[in-house]
């Protein structure tokens, strides 16, 4: 799993260096925000992530 959050950081970094120089393209603004999204998920878990507590009771 470590090996995998690596990778998955490394990516981003590629794309946020991409970013910076207005070189992304859709696809890969995508990817970062769906990148972004599982590496938060995966350090701080589902409800380390909600936008504020009881979010799916609304």
């Amino acid at each position: 799993m470590t090996d995998l959050l690596g990778a998955a950081r490394e990516m981003l970094a590629a794309l946020w260096t991409r970013a910076m120089n207005n070189e992304l393209t859709d696809e890969e603004a995508r990817a970062v925000k769906r990148g972004c999204m599982a590496i938060a998920l995966t350090d701080k878990g589902i409800a380390g992530v909600s936008p504020f507590p009881g979010w799916r009771e609304r």
